[in-house]
């Protein structure tokens, strides 16, 4: 929409990976307050994206409900509470009655949750197909199944500051030449970025996902807990999702049929299964009908990496958003934007600031344990 011209290169397929594994939650509750002016700006433009892109993206602003499971998490609930009142997010907390009336299928030893009404949840692959074809209208070209081989940059003679300049992608389709490059590739960006002798902290741990047939209404608002190892929402076709914590445990990427895939062990599966049924009695009895695996892109402090690369002219960089990037995405877009176009971003970005981290390839040392916000 700015007059840039624009070209994607996907390895795989639009959604193939972290947008397609999502839970897709669109949620202000339980983010860090370095992320709220972006939600904020983000739920404005979710309300519109329909009209905006041309198609039905499945947005619905049906809440969400963060249970505390025992005394410890209660306090934690409590907390967040008071302390997303103070930066005036619209939640509250409520007791076993007020669950019951929100959610009458939670379980009654849930005895405390806070809840924000105007968080929601989307359908992410008919979202990102929307961003495509309204992109493709406007004469965005995708190159689908095209796997990038390296970043080439290069010296400019008479440049007083010795900076890099970003120069080509060299693909597996050929050599790219463009005056800007955004690594939006999440666990795979640290691939890309030893060319350039750069490495963002990031961790990959494992999240499973289970995905039940079409179920009466069990539940209206997304649900989580208060440490995050459990979340589950009901789509819009009555299908409900369910998603474990992080387990930090060594997995690869494989490929089935063209497409990435990553496979959970079963103990994951089974304490997932387990935990959802002390939550929700009610789907004790229901039926699995697809079981996938994901990676989180974690950094240290769970903030993603949105900033040009220090040192380099025309690399920028989004990633590390650590399983809370789909709700903030329209908001990401409109920064990455301001970028590539050398404006000042519209919205704060100096927490997501790249040179926050040691960054230089050869470095070392150990990556933080990472916790999910909310």
């Amino acid at each position: 929409e700015s007059g840039a011209r624009v070209e994607v290169v996907e390895r795989y397929r639009p959604a193939a990976m972290a947008s397609g594994w999502t839970l897709a939650g669109v949620r202000q509750s339980g983010r860090h307050r370095a992320e709220l002016p972006l939600i904020s700006r983000a739920i404005e433009l979710w309300k519109i994206l329909d009209a905006k892109l041309e198609a039905s993206i499945g947005y619905t602003q049906s809440g969400n409900l963060r249970l505390a499971r025992n005394a410890q998490e209660a306090e934690v609930i409590r907390a967040l509470v008071k302390n997303q009142k103070q930066e005036d997010i619209n939640i509250e907390l409520l007791d076993k009655n007020g669950i019951s009336e929100i959610a009458p299928k939670i379980s009654r030893e849930i005895q405390v949750a806070s809840h924000c009404s105007t968080d929601g949840h989307a359908d992410p692959y008919a979202t990102v197909r929307a961003y495509r074809s309204a992109a493709e209208r406007l004469g965005v070209i995708f190159r689908i199944g095209v796997s990038v081989e390296k970043i080439t940059t290069e010296a400019r003679s008479g440049d007083v500051n010795n900076l890099k300049y970003f120069r080509s992608l060299k693909t597996s389709e050929g050599e790219i030449y463009a005056g800007t490059c955004i690594l939006a590739t999440g666990v795979q960006t640290n691939d890309l970025l030893k060319d350039i002798d750069m490495i963002i902290p990031i961790a990959t741990p494992v999240v499973v996902v289970v995905q039940t047939p079409v179920l009466p209404e069990i539940i209206k608002p997304v649900i989580g807990v208060a440490n995050a190892d459990l979340a589950l929402r009901q789509k819009l076709d009555g299908k409900v999702i369910l998603t474990s914590g992080g387990a930090e445990i060594n997995t690869e990427i494989s490929e089935r049929g063209g497409s990435p895939v990553v496979l959970p062990p079963t103990n994951q599966v089974t304490e997932v299964l387990e935990r959802v049924n002390t939550v929700i009695p009610d789907m004790t009895d229901a039926s699995i009908e697809r079981i996938w695996g994901g990676l989180l892109d974690m950094t240290p402090d769970s903030l993603p990496v949105i900033d040009s690369i220090p040192n380099y002219r025309g690399l920028i960089v989004a990633t590390g958003f650590s399983g809370h990037g789909f709700g903030i995405g329209p908001a990401v877009g409109e920064i990455l934007r301001d970028l590539v176009l050398n404006k000042t971003t519209q919205l704060p970005i100096d927490a997501f600031r790249f040179d926050r981290f040691s960054t230089k390839a050869d470095t070392g040392g150990s990556i933080a344990q990472p916790s999910i916000h909310g």
